[in-house]
C-alpha cells in the first residue's frame, strides 16, 4: 500500500539521518621537542573540518601537555565527515597572534576508515586515537644566527 511504502521510506530516511549524525571521539597525540616551544606557547591541532577550526588557527583544538614531550587533545567528529579530514599542528607563540605551523610535513589526513571501524565497535560512538610521531616544525630560533660579529 502507499501508506506502507511511505512509512518504509520514512524509516529508511530516519536511519540514514541517524547514521550521518553519529559522532565519535578522536584523540590527537603528538610529541613536541622541548627546543620548539617556550612555556608560554600553546599547541593546537587545526584542520579542514569545522570541528578542527576550518583552517582558522584560533578556532582549532588546543592540546594539553602530558608527560614529558607528549601533547594530547580530544574532539568530536562525525563518523561520516564530508570529504577527507586534513589537519596540521601549529604553535600559538606566547599565546598571542603569531602562529608557527608544521613546515616539514605535508598536510596530515585523518584515516576515515578508523572512524568507521571505531564506530562499529561501540554503539553510540567509540574512540579513535591518532598517534602522530612529532611536530615537524623547525627549531624555535628559526635557524637564525646572531648578526653580531
Amino acid at each position: 500500500s502507499l501508506q506502507g511504502a511511505v512509512e518504509s521510506a520514512r524509516a529508511e530516511l530516519d536511519l540514514a539521518y541517524y547514521e550521518v549524525q553519529r559522532s565519535i571521539q578522536v584523540t590527537f597525540r603528538v610529541r613536541l621537542s622541548a627546543q620548539l616551544y617556550m612555556p608560554t606557547d600553546k599547541l593546537y591541532v587545526i584542520g579542514s573540518h569545522p570541528s578542527l577550526g576550518g583552517w582558522v588557527p584560533s578556532k582549532g583544538v588546543p592540546l594539553s601537555k602530558r608527560e614529558g614531550l607528549d601533547w594530547e587533545g580530544t574532539l568530536t567528529l562525525p563518523v561520516h565527515p564530508e570529504g577527507p579530514v586534513l589537519y596540521k599542528y601549529a604553535i600559538q607563540v606566547g599565546g598571542g597572534s603569531a602562529w608557527r605551523w608544521e613546515d616539514k610535513v605535508t598536510t596530515r589526513s585523518l584515516p576515515v576508515e578508523k572512524l568507521l571501524a571505531a564506530a562499529d565497535e561501540e554503539e553510540g560512538g567509540g574512540l579513535v586515537i591518532i598517534e602522530d610521531e612529532e611536530f615537524n616544525g623547525g627549531m624555535r630560533s628559526g635557524g637564525l644566527e646572531s648578526a653580531a660579529e
